[in-house]
């Protein structure tokens, strides 16, 4: 059986530092087998944001809202 384990993160990008946290967090969920998912690690330049948001939630087990 797959790792059914698939958090999306949502959260402010209000400074550096708190995007740091966020990415900090992210990959201590990685290191302990969850998928992850946020903009840091998945959004590329020229995407469409909305949709990405959109697919994130859908597939998302659990939704950390930050």
């Amino acid at each position: 059986m797959g790792n059914d384990k698939n958090v999306t993160i949502l959260y402010s990008g209000d400074s550096e530092e708190h995007r740091q946290w966020v990415q900090s967090l992210a990959n201590e969920l990685e290191s302990n087998q969850i998928n992850v998912t946020y903009d840091q690690n998945s959004l590329e330049f020229g995407d469409d944001v909305n949709q990405f948001m959109e697919i994130a939630v859908d597939s998302a087990s659990t939704i950390l809202a930050i």
